[in-house]
């Protein structure tokens, strides 16, 4: 039976995965699912990009990555795509060439 342990990834025996055997399988992974290899250290600001991109109120990227303030979320994890920046232009565009 596998023993309980705070760590995400375990082997079965409950203790440490050695970084370079969780790389090693993730890389695997990304190449069998055709896609770009990365670190799996950026696997958490990806996610945060994704969910603001998706509308996902930043609120709730914090809540769900455990930070008291919605700056630090922010200020890390965020990264600006290009997409977002030019619906934040289409919006603006929106509100004052509507308004005219």
């Amino acid at each position: 039976m596998p023993v309980a342990t705070s760590y995400v990834f375990t082997p079965i025996n409950g203790g440490e995965i050695d970084p370079t055997t969780l790389d090693y399988h993730f890389q695997r992974l990304l190449t069998k699912a055709g896609l770009p290899h990365f670190r799996f250290h950026d696997l958490r600001p990806f996610y945060a990009t994704i969910l603001l991109a998706a509308g996902v109120p930043p609120k709730v990227i914090q809540e769900q990555f455990g930070y008291r303030q919605i700056s630090t979320t922010m200020n890390i994890y965020a990264l600006v795509m290009p997409s977002l920046r030019e619906q934040a232009a289409e919006a603006m565009d929106a509100m004052f060439c509507g308004a005219v």
